[in-house]
């Protein structure tokens, strides 16, 4: 059974951690801040107990903030009219590419043709820190990490500062630096670096 590794309740998101001894497909994440009115959508989800349903629509407009409930609200949203019924909450919200745009988490049950997804961008923001195991959150690594660079035929995670004192500091680790890879195995993403990082204990070597 999948475990809850975390949560963020105030952004309807969750990580699972699901034990398997052998690779699972994956969604590439694309990017919604460049999102356009009247772009094509798909929704995949498990409405009503049917796996694996698939339909489509368009971007109907972007930023929508929605009361899901009693003093929570939802922000930022990407509205679409593609058809997200109960099930297909936790679903991806793909763009014509296959790529992740979006995650699906409402729709207006008085209304026809509008539902709602968590932009990805939104998720990756918030992955990083759901992704830190809480004994490494309180230990603080010091470092505050940029985006994935290529330097001739090398490719890694730019580290864009280091805190003075911390951990990553008295490891010589210096802003500029490049993280190529942990445990032997290449680095190809932020969120990557994280996962990487889950079951890693206090003071073990990486």
């Amino acid at each position: 059974a999948a475990k809850i590794i975390s949560g963020d309740e105030s952004k309807d998101l969750a990580v699972l951690k699901i034990p398997v001894d052998k690779k699972l497909p994956f969604v590439r994440l694309g990017r919604s801040n460049d999102l356009m009115i009247g772009e094509t959508v798909i929704a995949i989800g498990n409405p009503y107990g049917y796996a694996n349903t698939v339909t489509s629509g368009v971007v109907s407009a972007v930023g929508r903030d929605i009361q899901v409930a009693e003093g929570f609200w939802l922000r930022g949203l990407i509205q679409t009219d593609a058809p997200i019924n109960p099930g297909n909450s936790g679903g991806p919200l793909l763009n014509i590419n296959g790529e992740l745009i979006g995650i699906n988490t409402a729709v207006r049950a008085e209304a026809e043709n509008i539902g709602f997804a968590i932009p990805v961008d939104t998720l990756i923001d918030n992955l990083s820190h759901m992704l830190m195991p809480e004994k490494l959150r309180r230990v603080r690594l010091g470092l505050v990490m940029g985006g994935m660079k290529k330097i001739g035929e090398f490719s890694g995670l730019l580290v864009d500062s280091v805190s003075k004192t911390s951990p990553a500091d008295r490891e010589g680790i210096s802003a500029g630096d490049m993280i190529l890879e942990i445990d032997g195995r290449k680095l190809t993403s932020v969120i990557d670096f994280y996962v990487k990082m889950m079951d890693k204990e206090i003071g073990e070597p990486i």
